[in-house]
């Protein structure tokens, strides 16, 4: 875990849950597994607002906890990856809006606002934020919606109460019903005729109540899937034409219950493939003829798998994100280098290693251009040099030295810049918001007496004169 990432974490943390709940995450992305007299004595607040704060991050799920079978004692872990997926929760809510329209959005909304939470709370909170917005929807859509997304694996169960211990519950996964929805998991707990005392309640019924409470939750992997699989189509269309894309896009729609880390798809003949086109202008032989022209190329985005029903077809997911990733990376060295540097950088992926002369060689470039241009690079670590030596004691006039790229290094240093970005991004924005605190106000107040005046039907002039309030350099100062 970089000192970025963290850095980009607190801020996060900050806009969204506040400073006291950040400062605990902080003390657990610093220190790791913490316990509660630790993280304590970190922050220095008082335990029951530590306790609260632990309570927001667990119920968010950036922090687990695990109680050792050894001294017994509990122990938080803060996760950095799941803070970060903070900033595509934008992104995930556009992607339901295209697949679910607004009813989807606003309970994939809901969820990320939550947390986890129930079916029948979920409902209500949806249903009441349609209703205050004007709209005019029904439960059961909602409620039809929502059994989509779980059915499609956007949403799924959160782990059971498996046991209680002196210390904390002990949590396990049901993996056949994570993503089922069930009779019950609809009905309201007021309506199931168990709303009794917690207190008359004996460990094993509280438990079984508890469990009959399931909470949901997104399933980030199967929004990652979604977002994937546009990005390998539009490398497809790009390169092999909207055709091919088309035809990438219906096998990625037809496996879409493949585990999400598996490497292809599940296999396909091009009868299947192509009942399956959203269009029915292409035929079968033409189906044919782009899967097996893609299954021939070099850089291959689809495989044949085998010779029955006149040959099966898959998608090489990770040859075809390693091929994303690749065309992200050029175009990163196409704006920070130049066209000739693009060109080494493409050079140097296709070959795999190469020494400088070979490389002024095939690019066709002066040495001393070619050497400048490697330095460049090699400075801001997106090659390298590989030493291998002709002799064993590694003597530098008998040890040859390759350029070569490691794309895996060279990756994370982009998502490293593009984390740093972000951050700075977000920093400026609080430090103008400050700045310019006073004008903002100014400018909701008199937004605020506009509509006012507007539902009041006022004259033209009096409009007129509220908007003068603000000299044309405040207004050029908030449209910049």
């Amino acid at each position: 875990m970089s000192s970025i990432e963290i850095d980009l974490s607190r801020e996060l943390s900050s806009e969204l849950y506040g400073s006291i709940t950040t400062d605990t995450l902080v003390a657990l992305l610093h220190n790791g597994p913490s316990t509660l007299r630790e993280i304590i004595h970190k922050v220095k607040l008082k335990p029951s607002e530590v306790k609260k704060s632990l309570c927001v991050l667990i119920h968010q799920h950036i922090v687990n906890y695990e109680v050792n079978n050894v001294d017994g004692v509990c122990r938080y872990k803060a996760n950095t990856s799941n803070v970060l997926l903070r900033a595509r929760f934008p992104r995930y809510a556009m992607l339901i809006q295209r697949l679910y329209q607004e009813t989807g959005e606003l309970i994939i909304e809901e969820l990320l606002m939550k947390g986890e939470i129930t079916i029948p709370q979920l409902i209500n909170n949806v249903h009441t934020r349609v209703v205050n917005e004007g709209n005019n929807n029904d439960r059961e859509k909602i409620k039809q919606t929502l059994i989509d997304l779980v059915q499609t694996h956007f949403i799924r169960r959160c782990p059971y109460v498996s046991s209680t211990t002196d210390v904390a519950p002990v949590l396990d996964s049901q993996c056949d019903v994570d993503f089922v929805v069930k009779p019950t998991d609809l009905t309201p707990m007021e309506e199931r005729g168990v709303k009794r005392k917690i207190d008359d309640s004996t460990d094993e019924q509280l438990q079984n109540r508890v469990n009959d409470m399931s909470h949901w939750y997104i399933n980030p992997d199967r929004f990652h899937q979604s977002l994937r699989d546009e990005l390998v189509v539009v490398f497809t269309t790009k390169r092999y034409g909207p055709i091919a894309g088309e035809i990438v896009a219906t096998m990625l729609r037809l496996s879409v219950n493949t585990v999400f880390h598996a490497e292809t798809t599940e296999a396909l003949n091009a009868a299947r493939i192509h009942k399956g086109l959203p269009t029915t202008t292409t035929t079968s032989n033409l189906v044919l003829t782009y899967l097996n022209m893609m299954a021939g190329d070099s850089n291959a985005v689809v495989t044949k798998t085998g010779e029955e029903a006149g040959g099966m077809y898959a998608v090489k997911i990770k040859d075809a994100v390693l091929a994303v990733v690749r065309e992200t990376l050029v175009g990163i060295v196409m704006e920070r280098f130049g066209s000739k540097s693009t060109r080494l950088f493409r050079l140097i992926l296709d070959k795999g290693a190469l020494d400088q002369k070979q490389i002024e060689e095939f690019a066709l470039l002066a040495p001393k251009e070619a050497k400048h241009m490697l330095y460049q690079m090699f400075a801001e670590f997106y090659i390298y040099l590989r030493e291998i030596p002709r002799t064993s004691d590694y003597a530098p006039n008998r040890t040859a030295y390759y350029y070569a790229v490691d794309l895996q290094k060279v990756a994370r240093l982009a998502l490293d810049l593009s984390y740093k970005s972000m951050m700075n991004l977000m920093l400026r924005r609080k430090h103008e918001t400050l700045e310019n605190k006073r004008l903002l106000e100014q400018s909701s107040r008199i937004d605020a007496i506009l509509e006012q005046l507007a539902e009041e039907r006022a004259d033209q002039e009096q409009i007129q004169e509220i908007r003068n309030y603000m000299t044309p350099t405040e207004k050029q100062q908030l449209e910049c």
